[in-house]
């Protein structure tokens, strides 16, 4: 199960470590999403970039007036 966080929360998971997927903000969640899925990053994967870059990257390539202008984050809640 994954739940919704902000952007504050989303970047101290992604500093602790934890995969973060990032999705345009009209977009449903789905991680077996044929069309759209959602992009996975960590520390590893990502070499320590720094977040907030990878989360405009992100929002400048993707994001449009069809998908949404923002970046929806979301994590692997605890069960």
């Amino acid at each position: 199960m994954y739940k919704k966080v902000d952007r504050t929360k989303a970047r101290k998971a992604y500093n602790a470590g934890k995969t973060i997927y990032l999705l345009p903000s009209k977009v449903r969640f789905c991680l077996n999403a044929p069309f759209i899925a959602p992009f996975a990053i960590d520390k590893v994967s990502c070499d320590n970039r720094d977040f907030d870059l990878i989360s405009n990257e992100y929002c400048y390539y993707n994001c449009n007036e069809e998908l949404g202008r923002a970046v929806h984050y979301y994590v692997e809640a605890k069960a």
